[in-house]
Formats: C-alpha cells, sequence, structure tokens
C-alpha cells in the first residue's frame, strides 16, 4: 500500500524550501550503500532545522488525513532532506521502527529517478507529490543519470491509538 499526496502550493514554497536547505551544513553521506551529496541524517536531532519549522505546519492536512485513515493520530517520529547529483544513490533498506515513511519530491528534474520498491507495486510520482509507505517496504533511491540535482524531504511517522 503506497498513499500519494500531493503538496499543495508546491510551487509557492519550493524556492523558500531550497534556500533554507542551503543554508545547512554541506555534510555528504558516502559508503558502500549510499552516496549522496547533501543531507542532514547525521546532525543531532537538536539541531535546528528552519526548513522543517518551516515545511511542516503545510503537512497538517496530510496528518490529519492519515490519522482518519488509520482510525488514530499520526505522529512524526524524525525527519531529514537529501539531494543527489549525477551517480548518487540510496541502496535498498528498509524504515523498521516506524509505521510509515514519506518521502516529499521537493526537486525532481525530469528524467530523475523516483524511489524503487522491491514489491511490485508501481508508483508515479512528480516534483511536488509526498509519497507514504510501510516503513517495513524495501526501498531505495537509484543511481541519478542525470547532472540535475533532486532533493527529498523524508519523515517517518506511527500511529497511535486514542
Amino acid at each position: 500500500m503506497i498513499i500519494k499526496h500531493i503538496f499543495k502550493n508546491h510551487l509557492k514554497h519550493k524556492s523558500k524550501l531550497l534556500k533554507l536547505i542551503n543554508n545547512m551544513p554541506d555534510i555528504s553521506l558516502q559508503k558502500d550503500d549510499e552516496s549522496v551529496i547533501k543531507s542532514d541524517w547525521s546532525l543531532d536531532s537538536k539541531f535546528y532545522r528552519e526548513y522543517w519549522q518551516y515545511f511542516f505546519p503545510f503537512l497538517k492536512p496530510m496528518i490529519k488525513d492519515m490519522g482518519k485513515k488509520f482510525d488514530g493520530e499520526l505522529r512524526i517520529q524524525n525527519y531529514w532532506f537529501q539531494q543527489y547529483y549525477y551517480n548518487n544513490y540510496y541502496d535498498w533498506h528498509n524504515h523498521p521502527q516506524c509505521h510509515f515513511s514519506s518521502v516529499y519530491y521537493l526537486e525532481l528534474p525530469k528524467g530523475t529517478p523516483i524511489t524503487e520498491f522491491k514489491v511490485s507495486q508501481e508508483i508515479e510520482a512528480k516534483e511536488g507529490d509526498i509519497i507514504t509507505f510501510p516503513g517495513y517496504l524495501f526501498h531505495r533511491s537509484p543511481p541519478n543519470g542525470l547532472k540535475k540535482r533532486k532533493t527529498v524531504i523524508v519523515f517517518n511517522s506511527s500511529i497511535y491509538k486514542g
């Protein structure tokens, strides 16, 4: 089960979010299973993330909708951004400590790859979409074959009852 939401007024917020992400420290992730040009994943969770403070209020309709759909309250557990450039990738993995993982395609130039899943379900997504899927699903960000940057904001969440 993969759910797609459309981030309302994406174009209105895109440049502001990219500017705020640009102001974050330049930290890359480089291991055998990942090559990411910039991310805040390794920063302490207490590090102030202005892009998230800006972005989070706009997620409230989606959070409310997901809570209703699953008869509970959706709570976001953690969040980070990642930027991919030519040949950057993130290999197969899952997020077992949450019910859901979501990917917001903030910057997705035509031809850059979206998230792939090991299950046979195909998903189409474009810039401005948020895809949400069970945290246990294995997925990856395949190598970006274009010399164009892709930027995503990712967050994990779980449903809590009453």
